[in-house]
């Protein structure tokens, strides 16, 4: 399961290169982790992003909320919400490398 250790991450979008958009989350230590997004995608009214830290290959999930600028996300909190998430994201992958 994704975790962001303090539940709220600060994040920044880089524009330079068109086709990949990236998140930076503040971890607990104040470091910051760099990720590509993979997908932002919404399940009965609740949105998710998924995204992949550089250098890995492991997608972590999380809730997703935005008011005008500003983006929060949150940890997904069951285990059970956290398996819808991960296999709509999956569905979602599996259709965009079918293109």
């Amino acid at each position: 399961m994704g975790n962001c250790n303090n539940g709220s991450c600060n994040h920044g979008h880089h524009g330079n290169d068109e086709d990949s958009k990236k998140i930076y989350l503040t971890l607990e230590d104040d470091s910051q982790l760099e990720c590509d997004v993979l997908d932002i995608f919404e399940i009965k009214q609740n949105k998710y992003i998924a995204v992949l830290p550089v250098g890995t290959e492991t997608a972590l999930l999380y809730g997703f909320t935005e008011n005008n600028e500003d983006i929060s996300l949150s940890n997904i909190e069951t285990d059970a919400e956290y398996a819808i998430a991960s296999e709509v994201f999956m569905a979602n992958n599996a259709n965009n490398h079918h293109n």
